[in-house]
């Protein structure tokens, strides 16, 4: 149900607001949001580590950043 929504919003992004690229994140731990990010065709950008004043467990893995254009989002054929 995730990967459905992730992907109804990513084409409203790209067909009704005209956006050109869209990313997303979350923690490294994450791995089912990760994997959504991939069935999207996202795109692994970097990993970033950041301070958190209340950090849940797993931060220390860092925030795993993914993006996705629009040329690319079109090109699989969505």
């Amino acid at each position: 149900m995730a990967t459905e929504g992730a992907r109804a919003v990513i084409e409203h992004g790209f067909t009704t607001v005209g956006l050109e690229r869209i990313k997303g994140e979350t923690m490294v731990a994450n791995e089912r949001s990760r994997s959504v990010m991939v069935k999207l065709g996202m795109r692994h950008t970097r990993i970033e580590h950041r301070t958190w004043e209340d950090p849940l467990p797993g931060v220390e893995q860092g925030e795993w950043l993914a993006e996705i254009s629009r040329d690319e989002w079109l090109a699989q054929g969505s």
